[in-house]
């Protein structure tokens, strides 16, 4: 392979870095587009109501052949450009209660949304993306880690994600804010990088100018040839 060849290679390689779209992940907030907790009024494990009332926090409740609360909560993600890259996910809310006595421990599962919240969601099958203790944490705003590969995952499909937050064990009593603030889900995002049209204006100029050279090199040669 000639010098001028691997010249040529290392000018594109240098101009794709240059013109193409940066790729730096961006955090983009979401509210939720639904939420509210499911009830098992008598714990034995069929969920019969939603309790949707913005004026009352979202219960995650617990005592066992007594009483269950889940909060399920849904978000849209259409705005996420298509092709994206979840590098990081978060939950931000408020703890408006946490047990005294008990245990706090609470885990954050996610399902495929329709933006509605439903009994079934309650009870269908979710991927485990994080937890939290609310009596280790106590009152007042706090933040939960997810799972990013998740939501990435997701995208792929649909638009619409649910967090369900749940008991882990028995004998919890705790709940987060509906409003002032929401629930909100943080996700890093950033797009996949593009070559723009200048990009490709002067990768195009490059080899214009590089079939020039060559053409003047033979010229060149062959002319000294004859001589």
């Amino acid at each position: 392979m000639s010098s001028n060849s691997i010249d040529r290679k290392c000018w594109v390689i240098l101009v794709l870095a240059v013109v193409c779209g940066p790729a730096f992940a961006a955090p983009m907030s979401f509210l939720p587009v639904s939420e509210s907790h499911v009830v098992d009024s008598d714990g034995n494990g069929t969920f019969e109501s939603i309790f949707d009332d913005p004026a009352f926090a979202l219960s995650i409740v617990r005592f066992d052949s007594t009483l269950e609360d889940r909060t399920v909560i849904e978000y849209d993600l259409s705005s996420i450009p298509a092709g994206s890259v979840v590098s990081g996910a978060r939950l931000d809310f408020r703890i408006t209660a946490a047990p005294l006595a008990g245990s706090g421990e609470v885990s954050i599962g996610g399902y495929a949304g329709n933006g509605t919240i439903e009994l079934t969601d309650a009870t269908n099958p979710v991927q485990p993306l994080g937890s939290y203790d609310a009596m280790a944490l106590g009152l007042g705003a706090t933040t939960v880690n997810l799972d990013p590969s998740f939501f990435e995952t997701q995208l792929l499909s649909t638009d619409l994600i649910g967090l369900r937050l749940q008991a882990a064990v028995d004998q919890v009593n705790t709940s987060i804010s509906q409003s002032t603030p929401a629930p909100t889900l943080v996700l890093d995002v950033s797009a996949i990088p593009e070559p723009t049209p200048i990009g490709f204006g002067i990768i195009l100029l490059m080899f214009r100018c590089a079939g020039r050279r060559r053409s003047s090199t033979a010229i060149g040669g062959t002319a000294a040839d004859a001589r």
